[in-house]
C-alpha cells in the first residue's frame, strides 16, 4: 500500500476496522472474549487508559494469529 495512505492514523484505523469486519471480529472476537467493538479512533489517538488499550491490542493480535 501507498505509505501516504497510512499517514493519517484515522484512515489507517478505518482500513483496519474494515478488514476486521470481513473476519467477523465483532461476533468471533468481541462476543467470545467479552470486548466491546472499537471505534476508528481507539488506537489512533492517545488514551488515558493505555493499559486497557494494550490488553485489547494483545488480545486482538492473539486472536488474529489463532485464526490464521
Amino acid at each position: 500500500m501507498d505509505e501516504d495512505y497510512f499517514a493519517d492514523p484515522l484512515i489507517a484505523m478505518e482500513h483496519i476496522l474494515d478488514s476486521l469486519k470481513l473476519l467477523e471480529y465483532e461476533n468471533s472476537f468481541c462476543k467470545q472474549k467479552g470486548f466491546k467493538p472499537i471505534s476508528k479512533a481507539y488506537f489512533a489517538t492517545a488514551s488515558s487508559k493505555a493499559s486497557e488499550q494494550f490488553i485489547y491490542f494483545i488480545s486482538l493480535v492473539s486472536w488474529l494469529l489463532a485464526i490464521n
